[in-house]
């Protein structure tokens, strides 16, 4: 296969397996938002705040003992894909799977243990940490089912398919959630039990995803020792990077917490689900984008594998930035919606919604680091982040609140995103952004800003506002996008998921 055909293959792929991850992140994007609001106008602020602390603390224990695997699995198989080497494939799988199950069950049964204590730490209404405290039990159990299956979701990736992380992660798992807590919320006034729905959310993507890996590789009991240590050897770094990631992403709330209280804890919670959609958009396109990268890098292809970044940086601009530009225009609209008790989210909406705006426009991250085969990299990078992140929420949560946790949040990702890129310039030499992000953000900014600016200025505001405003602003970008489309690759991408 020539050189020029291989890159346009891997960015065919790269293209489809975004708009896989995108439509997948979109859903998610929706689920959360109904989780939250189902919670917030059923329990109001302290009770969303409790719940979603507790959710948090879950989400780190999941991401700490997935060990790794997710994306080590996306590196080994994308790397290893050869039929003659599938039963070593499958050694390597169902041993990495069963350490993940039996880590995540011993850690599950240590929050349940833990749960007492934690909530008094973790919860400063002393009526709540009665619902805090089932809620963890709850949560253990739930557990291995959450950790195996986002540990699973690597496997298919590094086949080069986003379809099935996509319908296990993105849309059964975000689907069981809403129904279960709908279900939950309607038939019961206890808190503490909408903890259930992580269970079978977690249990119904689980069975998903294990079912095609079950079809594609079998099982096989034991791994080859030469494979086994060719992964684990890689995956050590990325576990300690996967414990600090989860930590990283959840830690600011337990923080906020513990240091300004469960109502200060739900704004944020309210918050951060509504730039969920970024944060998704971004991570979608990089696992997308990664297993093409890796074998591009493995067959020293380096230019096709800098074209590949390039243009699905801009792409991802092309969708973040949008959504970004409007939620920080139509904050207090949008967080209404919320209920009144959230008319302090605004803010922190905006602080969030700009830092993700800034990290897309720098190009892909952690993923594509890790095709590189710097696992060791991206673990410094964690830490840079975590300290970073763990210094300014210490300095500005006590005289800001949930604004100051916002501001760490954003400064914390912006400086992994910054790190992950000049490590993959250094270890490969490619650049990860050229002149056309700076175009698609350009457009997204003159169709956005001047007339949601206006309209919000001169208009009577609230959520009627915002939805016209929103439209408008996006004809205009439509039509910018559709006369630039050739410096923004949008031929080439629409040509490429034709094919």
């Amino acid at each position: 296969m020539s050189t020029a055909s291989s890159a346009s293959d891997g960015l065919a792929g790269a293209a489809k397996g975004t708009i896989y991850n995108v439509v997948g992140a979109l859903l998610t994007t929706a689920s959360g938002f109904g989780t939250v609001w189902l919670v917030s106008n059923e329990f109001g602020r302290l009770g969303t705040g409790a719940l979603f602390t507790a959710v948090g603390l879950f989400t780190i224990l999941a991401g700490a003992t997935k060990l790794g695997t997710e994306s080590s699995m996306t590196w080994y198989v994308s790397t290893t894909n050869d039929t003659k080497k599938s039963p070593a494939i499958a050694g390597v799988v169902g041993q990495a799977m069963t350490n993940v199950a039996l880590i995540s069950t011993a850690v599950g049964g240590a929050l349940m243990a833990a749960s007492q204590p934690l909530a008094e730490v973790l919860v400063d209404q002393p009526d709540l940490r009665g619902d805090f405290q089932r809620m963890l039990i709850v949560l253990g159990i739930a557990l291995p089912l959450w950790a195996t299956a986002q540990a699973s979701y690597g496997i298919s990736r590094g086949y080069g398919t986003m379809r099935v992380s996509v319908v296990a992660g993105s849309i059964v798992r975000p689907a069981a959630l809403l129904a279960t807590l709908a279900v939950l919320t309607w038939q019961t006034s206890s808190l503490w039990a909408l903890s259930a729905a992580w269970a079978v959310a977690g249990g119904c993507a689980l069975v998903v995803s294990m079912h095609w890996v079950s079809q594609k590789l079998g099982f096989e009991r034991r791994a080859d020792a030469g494979e086994s240590r060719r992964f684990w050897t890689y995956t050590r770094p990325r576990a300690g990077s996967d414990i600090l990631h989860a930590v990283l992403e959840r830690s600011d709330l337990l923080m906020l917490s513990a240091i300004a209280g469960t109502a200060a804890a739900g704004d944020y919670a309210a918050a951060n689900r509504l730039v969920l959609m970024g944060q998704l958009v971004l991570l979608a396109i990089s696992q997308a984008l990664a297993p093409f990268v890796g074998r591009h890098l493995s067959r020293d292809e380096t230019p096709q594998a800098q074209h590949l970044v390039q243009t699905l940086t801009t792409w991802s601009v092309l969708v973040t930035w949008p959504p970004m530009l409007v939620l920080i225009i139509n904050a207090d609209a949008v967080t209404d919606l919320f209920g009144e008790d959230f008319a302090n989210a605004a803010p922190l909406v905006q602080v969030m919604a700009a830092g993700l705006a800034i990290m897309a426009t720098l190009g892909p991250g952690d993923a594509i680091l890790l095709m590189t085969g710097d696992s060791r990299g991206s673990l410094y990078n964690h830490i840079a982040a975590l300290a970073t992140m763990v210094v300014v929420a210490l300095a500005l949560i006590p005289p800001f609140g949930a604004t100051g946790a916002a501001l760490a949040w954003a400064i914390s990702r912006i400086t992994m995103r910054a790190l992950s890129v000049w490590r993959i310039n250094r270890a490969t030499g490619m650049a990860c952004v050229d002149k056309s992000v700076a175009m698609g953000a350009a457009i997204a900014v003159v169709a956005y800003v001047p007339i949601g600016l206006t309209w919000v200025i001169v208009g009577s505001g609230g959520l009627t506002s915002a939805v016209a405003n929103t439209a408008l602003g996006s004809l205009v970008f439509v039509a910018l996008a559709f006369w630039a489309r050739s410096q923004l690759a949008l031929d080439e991408f629409v040509r490429l998921v034709k094919r």
